[in-house]
């Protein structure tokens, strides 16, 4: 779990319905957004979020 992980879950939790892309959106400037679709897809196979 990376401090990025933890920015996402916390992003997906006042947002559950988000995609990928609108958590990249809105940490935009800190992070690339495929750095996020990356780390989505891995919180997905970790079973963290849907």
């Amino acid at each position: 779990m990376t401090q990025l992980d933890e920015r996402i879950l916390e992003q997906l939790a006042s947002d559950k319905a988000a995609t990928s892309w609108e958590v990249g959106f809105e940490l935009s400037g800190t992070v690339r957004p495929g750095r996020v679709t990356d780390r989505c897809n891995t919180l997905v196979d970790a079973e963290l979020v849907e």
